[in-house]
């Protein structure tokens, strides 16, 4: 049985933890940015290294999502709250949808 999450910038703290482990090629999961939603066709970790009192250490600083309209979202969480690079919306009519409009448009 095949299921459909939609995810946006609201819940990609919850949704972050499930993109790790989740198999984007036979998954539906889309992202909303408001206007439309695209699918998730990837998901990349940006690591930073670090040295402190002599260790190595990695950890995760950035993530991107990779959306099936050719666009990225990149983001961090910074004191509690998420932070994106900054990125165009586009209309809708602009691409074609993997949503059709009449049903994009009740998505939240």
């Amino acid at each position: 049985m095949q299921q459909m999450i939609i995810i946006n910038l609201d819940s990609l703290n919850l949704a972050t933890d499930l993109l790790r482990n989740i198999d984007l090629s036979s998954e539906n999961v889309y992202f909303n940015d408001g206007v439309t939603a695209s699918k998730i066709v990837g998901f990349t970790i940006h690591y930073e290294d670090f040295e402190a009192n002599g260790m190595l250490q990695t950890i995760e600083r950035k993530y991107t999502l990779e959306l099936s309209n050719s666009d990225n979202l990149t983001y961090w969480f910074h004191g509690g709250q998420i932070k994106t690079m900054p990125r165009m919306v586009k209309n809708p009519s602009d691409y074609p949808l993997s949503i059709p409009v009449e049903i994009s448009k009740y998505m939240f």
